[in-house]
């Protein structure tokens, strides 16, 4: 059974803002950078204990969340 990926408002603005900064450039890198991280957040619903030891993961993620503010949050859940 798939889990389900639940984005914030906050990361999906983060992520058009990202595309939307690449695109000026060069639009096909942006394309390729925002469906390839698509493409990667379905694998993490698929399988979300790919990787590293889940208590790694969680002391990363818990890290991550304390040291940067509007940083792109994706929560899972069953």
């Amino acid at each position: 059974m798939d889990f389900k990926v639940i984005w914030s408002d906050a990361a999906i603005a983060d992520l058009r803002e990202i595309c939307s900064y690449i695109a000026r450039d060069d639009p096909e890198p942006a394309l390729r950078m925002g469906n390839g991280l698509l493409d990667h957040v379905r694998i993490l619903a698929r399988f979300p204990f790919i990787g590293a030891g889940q208590q790694r993961v969680l002391s990363c993620y818990q890290t991550a969340l304390r040291s940067c503010s509007p940083c792109l949050r994706v929560g899972c859940v069953r």
